[in-house]
């Protein structure tokens, strides 16, 4: 185990050793998370939600163009208020 030391601002605020940094895969604007259980207190990068579900449905295939994009939009709500409009008439 090696130790580092950092002071912290009157702001409260300590400048993350370089190391550390790296191993967590810090970078300027990137959060951390605090954990504190019994062994200590444990900083950790704290993964945003864009970040953990980016990538996740895939890609368009080939991509649609905007236009593309609402004609498919609009078509599908014509389709949801036709089957509304089919409910009523029953």
């Amino acid at each position: 185990m090696r130790t580092m030391t950092s002071s912290v601002s009157p702001k409260g605020q300590v400048t993350i050793p370089i190391e550390i940094r790296r191993e967590l895969g810090l970078g300027p604007k990137d959060r951390v998370r605090f954990t504190r259980d019994e062994h200590g207190i444990h900083i950790e990068k704290a993964e945003s939600v864009l970040d953990k579900y980016f990538g996740i449905a895939p890609a368009l295939n080939p991509p649609k163009t905007w236009k593309e994009i609402e004609e498919t939009v609009r078509d599908e709500i014509a389709l949801r208020y036709a089957e509304k409009a089919a409910m009523w008439d029953a």
